[in-house]
């Protein structure tokens, strides 16, 4: 990808991407940026078993770190995350942090070189030699949460989530509950007086 500011991350960004790969063997670079011609500003590579992550935060200075994991290049897909917070640098495989360390530096040193993608822009290529899918590059520092996430949507997308029963809503209301017919009941004779009557009904719980 030529040079974008868009891909200049200096205090966070995240490398993520989907990869196939059957068989090891030598060394290459699955997805970086330059910082020169020379040398990368932040990448995710491999060699061998490993499967490596790095940001450079001077000229001369870099911290990288490294996962053995035959099974990345066992011929299936998988999920690999680098993420840089400023702080500390993490890289995820499948969803799951897979190793991490503190930074020598709080920043990458980033000069807006050339953002590539299953190779390394020199003369001998160090190609990846497999299948990649889905690389997103972003400028912050995404939670464990939101790996795991992404890795469980696409990797199962029948068991992510599930469906409960339908719901319906609207029409009446059903209308209250009737009480049966009241008792009026008057104390016979004849008065020249207030008198106090009464009015009952049978239904528990009802009242007039």
């Amino acid at each position: 990808v030529a040079n974008q500011s868009n891909f200049i991350m200096t205090t966070a960004v995240t490398e993520e991407l989907w990869l196939k790969k059957t068989g090891s063997g030598g060394f290459g670079y699955i997805f970086h940026q330059y910082y020169d011609g020379n040398s990368t500003a932040y990448w995710i590579s491999y060699s061998g078993d490993q499967l490596k992550a790095g940001i450079r935060y001077s000229s001369a200075n870099y911290t990288q770190v490294s996962y053995t994991n035959a099974s990345w290049h066992d011929g299936n897909w998988h999920h690999v995350a680098m993420v840089f917070s400023g702080s500390t640098l993490n890289l995820y495989f499948d969803g799951a942090l897979a190793t991490s360390a503190a930074t020598g530096g709080s920043s990458i040193a980033d000069s807006g070189g050339l953002l590539t993608i299953g190779r390394f822009d020199g003369p001998n290529g160090l190609y990846f030699g497999g299948a990649i899918d889905e690389p997103r590059v972003s400028n912050s520092a995404r939670p464990a949460g939101w790996i795991a996430t992404e890795f469980s949507n696409l990797n199962s997308p029948s068991t992510f989530y599930g469906l409960g029963p339908s719901e319906t809503a609207g029409g009446s209301p059903p209308p209250p509950p009737q009480v049966a017919a009241p008792t009026f009941s008057v104390p016979g004779g004849s008065y020249s007086t207030t008198q106090q009557v009464s009015l009952s009904t049978a239904t528990g719980g009802g009242f007039i």
